[in-house]
């Protein structure tokens, strides 16, 4: 990483929530607000096969993961002065019965099932074991009959689950973390050497974060990131290997330059179904900042714990769970620093820039299939940029990797192209065609060169994802984007886009032609993510443009 400059200011999400003791007792509230919500999920038929258990309305189906969730979550209220759950009796019976729903369904193996896909998984068994060993600690004391009854339906559970996790089985990266440190929970209670001795297979393949600080295989900032580290802190605690904690120090200093403005992650480049969904800061990654700023006295991190956990109580969240207020006292002493808002960051291992001043913001992207350019500024966003060719069939620009020359960032693809003859036999086209792209910060904004060599004639759509919130003005017409569902044709020189008092001049409009692809071409993960309105340019090759982007 290197960025250009860096400073910081309060945002319009600010950093001083936290400081108010009162934002402790509504963290907690939330949090048992969290509980009146799903308990009565529970089946308390004694004649019905799901018994204990939660029955997710959604599905109709008893959720095995969700109730060891809130058997650890019901656990830690019951124990919490500051909740109304605690030492609630009605609350410590539905506990037991939970406990005893789980024992009685998890497999021979020791796995669980998740009803959605997958079955006797060993990865949600890991999932599961967290929430559970939660409450088998926090019981350990307990005399009352049901607490007893708990441990005892946890430690039968706890003691199967070896199996299924020490077999293994993951099929996603961050399963192999959330395994190990299960594996590790379950190892200072009921030690096995198989459980050492896998942790240590999945260990030596190596974490899959870069030296820039991506997790390389996933790429999702939202969700399975913050998975990972968790489970590489518990790891290092667990297994006691702490240099493991230098992989999570890098992910959460790439973070900081991956989170925009309002708190919503940079996930437009995710390959898991967080691609492109504007999440926010979560409660998850509260616990590793505010963990690892405890631990390495980390005033960026205590900072960025700070937003997460101030986004997440303003939309009734509750960020850090049953948290004890000491140590909330603790985290809230630390020293805080600004975060950075003018930045302009190269991550080249990673195929990614991230530039900043103030409100306005850009993200440049390579290896992503299909959108490789970003704009904000505030509220009025470009969510996404995206260039298709006909030649033979609609082909992707889809650059793999991005070179910074001089002022300039320089996104490249070539395309050479296939047919068959009789047979079939493939055979490559002769003719090769590259298109070259060259983004340019501008004192206001940005500019974005497109242009082409080799054939002529080439049908090209040039794809401007505009975010389905405010208007657009375009050749005196106000679209209401929230309305919008085809595409606008950019057939005039600029564009104005507009939402909550932010605006982005567009400027560069171009048609030659009503040719395009309805189906977008090929992306894995194009059914995730929030629709886009299209402002839709449609050059022919050759061809020279410049699009500029700039804040009014």
């Amino acid at each position: 990483m290197t960025p250009a400059g860096s400073g910081a200011t309060k945002g319009r999400h600010g950093l001083t929530s936290v400081s108010r003791q009162e934002d402790f007792r509504l963290n907690i509230r939330f949090s048992d607000k969290s509980i009146r919500r799903v308990l009565p999920w529970q089946v308390l038929d004694p004649s019905d096969g799901g018994y204990g258990g939660l029955r997710n309305p959604n599905t109709l189906r008893d959720d095995q993961p969700l109730t060891c969730g809130m058997v650890g979550l019901c656990a830690q209220a019951y124990c919490h002065p500051d909740s109304a759950y605690f030492r609630s009796r009605d609350l410590g019976k539905r506990i037991e019965l939970m406990s005893g729903f789980m024992a009685k369904v998890q497999h021979d193996d020791g796995s669980i099932d998740l009803a959605i896909s997958n079955i006797r998984s060993a990865p949600d068994t890991g999932f599961a074991v967290r929430p559970l060993f939660k409450a088998y600690e926090l019981l350990g004391q307990m005399e009352q009959d049901w607490a007893r009854k708990t441990r005892k339906n946890l430690e039968i559970f706890l003691r199967k689950a070896r199996t299924c996790l020490a077999r293994g089985e993951v099929h996603t990266p961050n399963h192999r973390w959330v395994v190990v440190a299960a594996m590790g929970e379950i190892n200072r209670f009921f030690p096995s050497s198989k459980l050492r001795a896998a942790s240590e297979r999945y260990l030596s393949e190596g974490i899959d974060v870069n030296r820039e600080g991506m997790y390389i295989y996933e790429k999702s900032t939202s969700t399975y990131s913050w998975i990972s580290n968790r489970a590489l802190i518990d790891i290092a605690r667990l297994w006691r290997k702490p240099r493991l904690l230098d992989h999570v120090r890098r992910n959460l200093d790439f973070m900081v330059y991956n989170t925009h403005q309002d708190g919503e992650m940079v996930d437009e480049y995710s390959r898991r179904q967080d691609r492109g969904t504007h999440s926010l800061l979560s409660p998850l990654a509260f616990e590793c900042y505010s963990t690892m700023a405890l631990m390495d006295g980390n005033g960026t991190y205590a900072s960025m714990a700070d937003l997460a956990f101030s986004l997440n109580l303003a939309r009734g969240g509750s960020p850090a769970g049953y948290t004890s207020k000491e140590h909330f006292a603790r985290f809230r002493a630390l020293p805080r620093e600004p975060l950075p808002t003018n930045y302009n960051a190269f991550f080249p291992l990673s195929g990614l820039v991230r530039i900043r001043e103030s409100e306005l913001e850009a993200s440049i992207m390579a290896q992503n299939f299909d959108n490789f350019l970003t704009v904000r500024n505030g509220r009025s966003i470009v969510d996404s940029v995206k260039l298709r060719y006909n030649y033979w069939g609609w082909w992707n620009f889809n650059p793999n990797r991005i070179v910074r020359c001089g002022g300039l960032y320089r996104l490249t693809d070539l395309f050479t192209g296939r047919t068959f003859r009789p047979g079939p036999k493939e055979v490559r086209l002769r003719t090769k065609f590259e298109i070259a792209v060259n983004v340019k910060a501008l004192t206001d904004g940005f500019s974005m060169e497109v242009s082409t060599k080799g054939p002529e004639n080439v049908v090209m759509q040039l794809d401007l994802g505009l975010r389905t919130k405010g208007t657009l003005l375009l050749g005196g017409r106000r679209y209401d984007l929230s309305r919008v569902k085809g595409p606008i044709l950019f057939d005039r020189d600029e564009a104005l886009l507009s939402n909550a008092g932010d605006r982005i001049l567009i400027q560069g409009g171009v048609v030659q032609h009503k040719i395009w692809d309805s189906w977008r071409g090929f992306n894995p993960w194009e059914r995730y993510g929030k629709r886009t309105v299209s402002l839709l340019m449609t050059p022919v090759s050759p061809f020279r443009g410049v699009v500029r982007f700039t804040k009014e």
